[in-house]
């Protein structure tokens, strides 16, 4: 069953005083069932707002459509905190709390419930909903921002990062909205192999990075003239490193399936393999590896992937 799409904003107003959620109380939690936006306002901050939405699809206008929260979303919004892996890595999720279980609000031990709920996941089932530390802090309008760097959620190593981003896209907002967020180069992230190109941000040492991932380049179809698609499906991967002589090469590795690939596909991409792009040389399929090292991975994320998988064949 689909879920249902609302083309008018319905608003409903809810009060946040904490993201923290080894400090929320009773007062915190919502239900959002149901609701296309959620217009939230926090606590000491007069005249404050913000919109939470679940996903919208199409421009602003009559044609935007928007997806409300699924059912038996009640719990409540809280800050996923990932600072120790990079000054803007986290995000704000909401946490649906087993509310069937408690009986009266005075004997809610709210730690317990929080340890007893899940995250919601977001409109594809495969990540949890969130906003990320990154999109909030590149808004215009700065009322969730101002709140959370009151509550110490936004660090200044932080906005020193945001800031670099900003100068080198000045016309962007909302940056890690839309785009996937990888935190560390090692960690695995979602590619759509029927995409032309995937949009990400790189979370490095050095800084951030803002890349458009040209899948085509990698997931080729074969020669021209010869009878056959794009490889299609949705798989998780990660990047590795191999040695190539004296050279290390990026590859990537297929982990799994999340939407499987058409029955016309004339190769399939194998899951636990290295990714593969038709050879016009040899004419077969080959195991893709980077001629140089891609610009986005920066020298430090090099060395990690090197002493992840090199080192670790090598002993």
């Amino acid at each position: 069953m689909k879920t249902p799409l609302c083309k008018r904003r319905v608003y409903s107003l809810s009060k946040i005083s904490t993201f923290d959620p080894l400090k929320y109380s009773v007062k915190d939690i919502l239900d959002i069932s149901g609701t296309p936006v959620r217009h939230v306002s926090f606590t000491g901050f007069p005249l404050s707002g913000h919109d939470f939405r679940y996903k919208s699809f199409g421009s602003t206008g009559r044609e935007k459509q928007i997806i409300p929260f699924p059912p038996n979303s009640k719990g409540i919004f809280y800050f996923h905190d990932r600072t120790s892996v990079h000054p803007v890595a986290g995000e704000i999720r909401f946490r649906v709390l087993p509310m069937d279980s408690v009986k009266g609000d005075a004997s809610i031990d709210t730690t317990d419930l929080f340890a007893r709920g899940h995250d919601l996941l977001d409109h594809s089932g495969l990540r949890p909903w969130r906003a990320s530390l990154l999109s909030i802090m590149s808004r215009k309008r700065r009322d969730l921002y101002n709140f959370m760097k009151a509550h110490g959620h936004i660090t200044d190593a932080a906005e020193m990062q945001e800031q670099s981003l900003k100068s080198a896209f000045p016309s962007r907002t909302g940056l890690g909205s839309t785009e996937q967020i990888v935190e560390q180069i090692t960690n695995p992230f979602i590619l759509d192999l029927s995409k032309a190109v995937e949009s990400f941000i790189f979370l490095h040492k050095a800084g951030i990075v803002q890349c458009r991932f040209a899948t085509w380049q990698l997931i080729t179809k074969r020669q021209k003239g010869v009878k056959t698609s794009y490889y299609t499906g949705t798989v998780l991967v990660r990047f590795e490193a191999i040695r190539q002589g004296s050279q290390s090469r990026v590859v990537i590795r297929v982990l799994e399936y999340i939407e499987p690939p058409s029955l016309g596909d004339a190769v399939v991409q194998e899951e636990g393999e290295l990714l593969k792009k038709y050879c016009p040389i040899n004419k077969v399929e080959e195991p893709w590896a980077s001629r140089v090292i891609p610009k986005f991975i920066t020298p430090s994320s090099l060395k990690l992937l090197e002493d992840t998988y090199i080192s670790k064949d090598s002993s």
